[in-house]
């Protein structure tokens, strides 16, 4: 959008992207408006661009895809100052990891979720993002960026509650006997691994210091996307696993 804005000078009419402020967006739809002698340079360079990101990214997102098509034209655009400012903020928000942990490989500690963007009714646009981090000065850090690439476009920028930091703790008690239920129930080792999610558990620990907590369930595939299914097999598994643990849990941690 950039590019073509630099180019050609096109207008938003509406842009659309994301659909929930804790998941990775998926997929994002703009309409815009530009000289009419234009089309078939934007078309090209739309097509080009899209050959340029799969040549990229395609190991990695096999499925991507970038295209323009014809649309009616729309009754109203975004002045060319806001428009601006919007997708320079866009361009410099912070997006993806930040920072990694020092305690367990290859897990990431700290990101940021650019999640939606909505034109509403009210002449507003909207933008939701995510920071997620094992570390609340961490992830308060990673607000705060975003807050100064949204406060800088002119935006007004608010801050919602999210889940607190909860970091692994490799010497739980409840781990080590999970780990011997687990042996003991399916004849393997499980692979014990930290996930870079907002959890229930950073909740409770803020409540219950010094706590011991683990997370497990059922497999799940692509969660919060249309794809996400679950491994029927395993919710079996999960279950007989919680009522061995809750079955050897010493009396004083009970």
């Amino acid at each position: 959008m950039q590019d073509l804005e630099k180019r050609y000078g096109i207008l938003i009419s509406n842009f659309t992207g994301g659909n929930l402020r804790n998941a990775i967006p998926r997929e994002a739809f703009v309409t815009i408006t530009f000289n009419p002698a234009h089309e078939e340079q934007i078309l090209a360079d739309t097509a080009s661009y899209n050959l340029l990101v799969r040549d990229e990214y395609g190991p990695l997102e096999p499925d991507l895809k970038v295209s323009a098509t014809p649309s009616d034209l729309p009754e109203t655009v975004i002045d060319a100052h806001t428009q601006h400012r919007l997708l320079s903020a866009l361009s410099i928000v912070p997006h993806g990891v930040l920072g990694w942990s020092r305690e367990i490989p290859d897990l990431v500690e700290t990101s940021s979720n650019l999640a939606t963007i909505r034109l509403t009714g009210e002449k507003t646009i909207h933008v939701v993002t995510t920071q997620r981090s094992s570390s609340d000065e961490a992830k308060h850090y990673a607000a705060m960026k975003t807050e100064a690439s949204f406060d800088l476009a002119g935006a007004k920028v608010t801050h919602s509650d999210g889940y607190p930091g909860w970091k692994p703790n490799m010497n739980s008690a409840i781990l080590r006997l999970m780990i011997d239920s687990y042996r003991k129930l399916f004849g393997k080792v499980p692979q014990v691994k930290a996930i870079h999610a907002g959890l229930e558990c950073g909740l409770i620990l803020e409540k219950y210091k010094g706590i011991d907590m683990i997370s497990f369930g059922p497999t799940i595939r692509g969660a919060h996307t249309p794809e996400e299914r679950i491994e029927i097999v395993t919710v079996q598994m999960f279950w007989d696993l919680l009522i061995d643990v809750l079955r050897h849990i010493p009396e004083e941690n009970a």
